[in-house]
């Protein structure tokens, strides 16, 4: 006989796991997923690319920047993934703007370290003309001292 599984929802999430500072956890099809605690140097990469990013969108008002948000992605089960920067346009925010909980549907742009890689080269730059209109961050910046 195998062994039952009890599923968790995003609100059960919210109340018991995400709100809290340790560990980190992301909800993956209804179970908890503990998450390693970034370095150094992800967190200056990811602090370098929201600067950017938001300074873009603050002048352009496209939407909003925001770090480490959780976004309700899945239902029966649940979902909650965390991305380290992530941008949500102003069509898509919820009424009100941003909830207290979780954003209910993916970001526009969502920025992880998850294992994949994209190759760049020096003179490469971050854009996405579709998603965020006029934003160019050359690849240098996100490695300068």
């Amino acid at each position: 006989m195998g062994q039952v599984r009890t599923l968790v929802t995003a609100e059960q999430f919210w109340e018991s796991y995400a709100n809290k500072k340790f560990p980190r956890y992301e909800l993956v099809n209804g179970e908890l997923v503990e998450m390693a605690h970034p370095g150094g140097t992800h967190g200056g990469i990811a602090a370098t690319l929201a600067t950017a990013l938001d300074n873009h969108v603050r002048q352009n008002r496209p939407g909003c920047v925001v770090v480490e948000t959780g976004y309700r992605i899945q239902r029966d089960p649940d979902t909650v993934r965390s991305p380290d920067v992530s941008f949500i346009s102003t069509g898509r925010l919820p009424p009100g703007g941003l909830p207290q909980g979780f954003v209910k549907g993916p970001p526009d742009l969502a920025i992880v370290e998850d294992g994949s890689v994209i190759w760049c080269q020096d003179g490469n730059t971050l854009e996405d003309e579709e998603v965020l209109p006029g934003f160019v961050l050359p690849v240098s910046e996100l490695f300068a001292s």
